[in-house]
């Protein structure tokens, strides 16, 4: 499970600029948090951002020696 980098609670009086600022984020890698909810007159979008897992922020290199496939890491950790 991903630790949390950032937490942020989006707010618009309508559901349609509330939809924009969502999928703005999500663009930029946040993920909702449970669903919409209304606080007020504002409806209202928890969302978060996770920190990467080590093993997505490498691609493992693959190697060629012989007729022998090799993955390994960047750092040559087998």
């Amino acid at each position: 499970m991903s630790k949390v980098q950032r937490y942020e609670i989006l707010s618009e009086v309508g559901i349609e600029e509330l939809s924009k600022l969502v999928n703005e984020k999500l663009v930029e890698g946040w993920s909702p948090l449970k669903g919409p909810f209304v606080f007020g007159d504002s409806t209202c979008q928890a969302m978060v951002l996770k920190a990467k897992k080590k093993d997505e922020e490498k691609e493992p290199v693959i190697k060629v020696k012989g007729d022998r496939i090799r993955k390994t890491s960047d750092d040559g950790v087998v």
